[in-house]
């Protein structure tokens, strides 16, 4: 069972089922090959590269959602915090909140610099 494309059909129901005995149906085996099948190196490294894909997928998605609102949430926050009608409050945790985004976006671009600067130096290494 350490076929390539069963590995796949395996990895493929384990992500998408509700329940372990239902991708074994999918996979059409019983639950004990499809742990038997999980508990092999091939599975594992193929599971592992599959959720990859799919966080990073969700995750993509999750932030073109977010990017596309972003600008509206920032009009929101400078609203609130030029406004006069605004309490003292509002104001402050407006720009506290305004100032926490800019830092936090700061921070991840300078991860994925540094990030991508390592695996440059690894795959030239390689």
């Amino acid at each position: 069972m350490n076929d390539p494309q069963f590995i796949e059909k395996a990895v493929t129901a384990v992500l998408s089922e509700k329940t372990f005995s239902a991708a074994a149906r999918k996979c059409g085996v019983s639950i004990r090959t499809l742990r038997r099948v999980r508990k092999s190196p091939e599975f594992e490294q193929a599971f592992r590269e599959a959720r990859t894909d799919l966080v990073k997928e969700v995750t993509s998605q999750l932030v073109a959602k977010l990017g596309a609102n972003s600008a509206p949430a920032v009009e929101i926050l400078r609203k609130i915090f030029s406004s006069s009608k605004s309490s003292a409050g509002s104001r402050v945790a407006a720009a506290a909140q305004t100032i926490r985004l800019c830092l936090d976006s700061f921070r991840l671009q300078d991860l994925e610099s540094r990030i991508s600067a390592l695996e440059r130096q690894t795959s030239e290494r390689l």
